[in-house]
């Protein structure tokens, strides 16, 4: 079974360049709570307004699902999960 994960993703991709970065986690932030300061991709050097990254912007959808080959437990974006193989076993994983 694949779940979807509802709210902000863990992961976002850059507009400029398309590389998949994943936001720092160390940053929690409330519904109501307003976000300053800059984000930079680490592949291009493009910045960004961490309002914009963590507000969602530029989130990939995520999924947690488990490897229906070796029962791994699996989350991340959908387009790097969803039939490509997995990273345990290297089996490819259910595209939905």
């Amino acid at each position: 079974m694949i779940e979807r994960i509802n709210g902000h993703s863990r992961f976002w991709r850059c507009p400029t360049c398309r590389t998949l970065l994943q936001k720092s986690m160390s940053n929690t932030f409330g519904p109501n709570t307003r976000i300053s300061g800059a984000a930079t991709c680490g592949a291009c050097g493009t910045t960004f307004s961490q309002g914009d990254v963590y507000g969602g912007e530029y989130d990939l959808p995520e999924v947690k699902l488990q490897c229906p080959s070796c029962k791994a437990w699996l989350q991340g974006p959908g387009e790097e999960l969803l039939g490509k193989p997995c990273p345990a076993c290297k089996k490819i994983l259910p595209t939905g």
